[in-house]
């Protein structure tokens, strides 16, 4: 896939029952309401507008698509995506622009400290109904960590 190319869309496992659907095109974004507020380039995802009874449908996962500007202040985008209701769904989807390098300087500098009470989660279920458990267990660096889950024992994920 070249450099100017974006991946296609993925369907993601969901261990939880709820509806992934990625949004169709947005409208515009609208005209900014105060010049102190930021105005975000990418559009809010489409909303939900069911607030007649939480039983008729699940809200949506949202999906943003921040620009390297607006990723630069991350925190003020989350205030933006909670602007736009998608802590009504409990999760939303953030795709970095494609030229942003996750932890640049590498994990060095976390290797030895300690997770004090790591959880391993299983999951069981099908047809949409799941039930996860969390399993404390004993203390490990994250050093441990990154050697457990680039074993070959037990691996799901590569």
């Amino acid at each position: 896939m070249g450099q100017n190319q974006t991946p296609p869309p993925l369907l993601e496992e969901i261990t939880t029952p709820t509806i992934v659907v990625d949004p169709a095109p947005s409208p515009p974004a609208p005209a900014p309401a105060a010049p102190q507020q930021k105005t975000y380039t990418t559009p809010p995802p489409p909303q939900n507008n069911n607030n007649n009874s939480s039983l008729s449908s699940p809200p949506k996962i949202m999906v943003f698509r921040p620009t390297k500007e607006e990723f630069k202040d991350f925190p003020r985008y989350v205030q933006y995506m909670e602007s736009c209701g998608a802590h009504k769904a409990g999760i939303a989807k953030v795709v970095p622009p494609n030229d942003w390098i996750a932890r640049k300087g590498g994990y060095d500098d976390v290797r030895s400290k300690v997770i004090p009470s790591p959880i391993c989660q299983v999951v069981t279920g099908k047809q949409g109904l799941y039930q996860q458990i969390n399993i404390q267990k004993r203390p490990m660096t994250v050093g441990d960590l990154e050697k457990l889950a680039n074993g070959t024992t037990k691996s799901s994920i590569k």
